[in-house]
């Protein structure tokens, strides 16, 4: 038997390159979104009616992909039904993206960022001679040895 969120997932549109997501989070966004639907925590039919709702709120934004526009809407109404349902409080998503925001600029290059970075950065050197310690200048006129 099929149903609504089957043929959603065949209708989904794909982009030149025949992708349907362009990076894993839109893949996880629209996983969230299904699985939540399949669980019980609202009907496929309300998130359509929410979803387009955001579509119709908030268009593409100038120099906006189709597909950035398309999940920057479906994540926006996710948070919409997500609040809605009283999965989440208002002003939490905001609140985890600002703390996101603070663990990344917290981690130092080359290390994972994770989210306990935002109140206790990780320890790290950027490779800087520590002081007290002489530095060695050659002198460009001698022989190399």
């Amino acid at each position: 038997m099929t149903t609504p969120i089957d043929s959603a997932l065949t209708d989904i549109q794909r982009d030149e390159t025949d992708r349907i997501f362009d990076a894993p989070w839109q893949a996880q966004a629209f996983a969230l979104v299904v699985r939540l639907s399949k669980t019980g925590y609202f009907s496929w039919d309300e998130w359509v009616r929410v979803f387009s709702r955001e579509i119709a709120r908030s268009p593409s934004r100038a120099g906006e992909s189709e597909n950035d526009a398309y999940y920057r809407q479906w994540l926006d109404a996710l948070e919409e039904i997500v609040v809605k349902k009283r999965l989440l409080a208002p002003g939490d998503a905001q609140e985890r993206a600002s703390a996101w925001r603070v663990a990344y600029v917290n981690t130092p290059h080359g290390q994972p960022v994770e989210l306990a970075h935002a109140t206790c950065p990780p320890a790290h050197t950027h490779g800087k001679v520590p002081r007290g310690v002489p530095i060695t200048i050659s002198d460009p006129r001698s022989p190399a040895t």
